[in-house]
């Protein structure tokens, strides 16, 4: 079972949970020493489509695992600082889809690519 949920639907809604959304991307919130299984369901959003091949690129946080099935995609991540997995699908009709997630470790804030601070998850 995984950690955190994610399926995606039509229209740019989803069903979330242990993550939130924030703007175009889904923001996580982990402990320095968490391992955490993620699943993302892209049925509803596939149709009769199914996934090809997934690519996942890591900034500042640790990609452990990662397998796909025709219309689920699952990824463990741990880190000791915060970062974002930028997680992309092609399908068999060669739509290309991504999915921006967030990771935000307590007490080291997410950082872009200028290292500028910012926090992605309110509290």
């Amino acid at each position: 079972m995984a950690d955190r949920y994610i399926k995606l639907l039509e229209q740019g809604k989803s069903v979330l949970r242990g993550v939130k959304p924030r703007g175009n991307a889904i923001v996580a919130a982990q402990d320095r020493n968490e391992t955490l299984n993620y699943s993302v369901n892209w049925a509803t959003w596939l149709g009769s489509d199914t996934i090809a091949s997934v690519t996942n690129e890591t900034t500042g946080i640790t990609l452990t695992a990662a397998s796909n099935t025709t219309t689920t995609s699952t990824f463990t991540i741990s880190g000791q600082s915060s970062g974002w997995l930028e997680h992309r699908i092609t399908t068999a009709a060669g739509r290309v889809k991504e999915l921006l997630i967030l990771v935000e470790v307590a007490g080291f804030p997410v950082q872009d690519d200028y290292g500028r601070a910012f926090q992605v998850w309110p509290g």
